[in-house]
This record gives C-alpha cells, structure tokens and sequence, in this order.
C-alpha cells in the first residue's frame, strides 16, 4: 500500500500570476507535471488573493512536483501537514464559505477523500490524544466513526 502525506502549497501569490508561470516552464517540464499522480488535490485563491493547493499523495510524487517547481524558479512556501491533520490541529472547513458553488463541489469530493485517509491512518492513541488535548466534545466526525469501528474489529 503506497503512503500517502498531506501537503499545502503556498505561492503567495495570484492565480494568474501562478499559471503565467507555469506556462512559461519547459514543455517536457509541463508534460512531466500532467503526468503526476496525485491521490487528491484542491486548489484555491485565499482571501488575499494568493493561489494555494492541498495535495494528498505519496512522498515521491510531491518531491517530483517540487523538483520541477524548483527547476522552473517558481517561487512557492510547502509544508507537510499530515500529522496536524491526523491530530485535529489543522481544519479546512473555513475554506468553503469563500468557494463559488462548483468549487465547494470539488472542495466536498476533496475532503471526502481526507476523510478517508484519515480514517485509514487513524489509531486508538490519536483519538485519544485528540481527546485529552481537545475534549471529547471537539471530536470530529470522521473519529467518531473511527471509535464506533475499533470495537468491531
């Protein structure tokens, strides 16, 4: 089973300005980049109008993605995010009240399959340090579905 991180990207700047960019790259470089695989991805403006993408994908294909990035001189700020996610200290909810409607259904799709990850990576010392940390009551959905599945196993 491949491994799977969570990533965010951050470009500090405009969708057009990003995209203008990557235009210029070399085409091998823009065929290389079509031919990554991401497991899940979105991207958006923020409210300050920079362009940011979330990536949910193996370790080898974010650091290709990086490379050609690099490689090209577009200039970006990456973190790994999976451990923030997993322990409930990262939420993306407060993205999807800024999305237009087609966004937000691309942005569900996205999350749905976060959660899925999640669920797949979760263990009973998480959720129960997330409850130790946060209370029972900030629980989320998805490890509450996780404590109703550890029982059955």
């Amino acid at each position: 089973m491949k491994k799977l991180r969570f990533y965010h990207i951050d470009y500090s700047r405009s969708t057009n300005d990003v995209h203008w960019e990557y235009q210029n790259m070399t085409e091998n470089d823009r065929i290389a980049l079509v031919n990554l695989k991401f497991d899940a991805s979105f991207d958006y403006e923020d409210r300050l109008g920079n362009y940011n993408m979330y990536l949910l994908t193996t370790t080898m294909q974010y650091e290709k993605f990086k490379e050609i990035l690099d490689n090209n001189i577009i200039l970006y700020v990456s973190r790994d995010l999976s451990h923030q996610l997993l322990y409930n200290r990262f939420d993306l909810n407060h993205l999807k009240k800024n999305l237009e409607l087609e966004q937000r259904k691309l942005y569900e799709l996205f999350i749905d399959r976060l959660d899925e990850w999640l669920l797949e990576n979760l263990e009973i010392d998480i959720v129960l340090d997330i409850i130790n940390d946060k209370g029972i009551k900030k629980l989320r959905k998805i490890d509450k579905k996780f404590l109703e599945n550890y029982g059955k196993i």
